[in-house]
């Protein structure tokens, strides 16, 4: 079993710290974690995060640490995102999105309910918490033109 070492904030640079990275599933269900609401678990993080830094932080997969919620806009309607993408939230889902606090890494899948993946193709997953909420893009990342003097 893992340990996970925290150290005053002042001793060592701001690294966030996830639960669901550090903290094993089964150590969370015996200490009480894995019962936490979605609200107490995100007043958890902030205050462990404002608080402790981790001694050791988990290596992340490449490509993974890329992908950022960044903004997120009018309650949760629309998220922007850390490649200035924007997203629209299906109103199914507008109450979930509000309580997203910025920034925490994310990931894609598509929406597979026949009922409504036409309209709301995708689905944005919080990557700490594996809930997510289904989206439409309303726009395009930003994109960083190479000057054609250096293309090939």
């Amino acid at each position: 079993m893992g340990l996970i070492c925290l150290c005053s904030q002042n001793v060592l640079q701001a690294e966030e710290l996830f639960l669901n990275e550090v903290m094993p599933k089964d150590v969370q269900k015996k200490t009480g974690v894995a019962e936490l609401s979605y609200k107490q678990r995100l007043a958890l993080e902030k205050w462990l995060n404002e608080t402790f830094v981790l001694k050791n932080p988990p290596e992340r997969k490449k490509g993974t640490e890329s992908l950022y919620l960044s903004q997120n806009i009018d309650n949760g309607h629309i998220l922007e995102l850390s490649d200035g993408s924007r997203w629209e939230v299906s109103p199914d889902d507008i109450d979930r999105a509000a309580y997203w606090i910025i920034p925490f890494p994310l990931y894609f899948v598509n929406n597979n309910d026949p009922a409504d993946n036409t309209e709301w193709p995708q689905k944005i997953v919080n990557q700490n918490t594996n809930l997510g909420v289904k989206v439409r893009q309303i726009r395009a990342p930003n994109v960083i033109e190479t000057p054609p003097e250096q293309q090939p």
